[in-house]
Formats: C-alpha cells, structure tokens, sequence
C-alpha cells in the first residue's frame, strides 16, 4: 500500500500521513497554525476544506 502525506493548507505542516485506498473524513487542528481543517478522502482523491 502506497501512502501521501498531508499537509496543513495554510502553513504547510505535516498533519499526518494517509494510506492509499482509505476511506473517510477527519477533521484535525494544526499544531503550528491553529487552524480547523476538515479533510475528506475517498480511495486516491483528498478534499481539504476550512471552517
């Protein structure tokens, strides 16, 4: 299994790292910039989105 690391879209953190064929949402708070990010995955495809 292949895996991607994600990435905070504002500061560019290293959030975590996702395995491929995961399936999902997670809503995670970034250690350097605070911020909430919602990120969705669905097989290869990733979709980040802020509140």
């Amino acid at each position: 299994m292949k895996s991607t690391a994600i990435y905070c879209q504002y500061c560019h953190q290293r959030l975590f790292d996702l395995m491929s064929g995961t399936r999902g949402s997670i809503e995670i708070k970034c250690s350097r910039c605070r911020r909430v990010i919602r990120i969705t995955f669905s097989g290869n495809q990733v979709k980040e989105s802020s509140e």
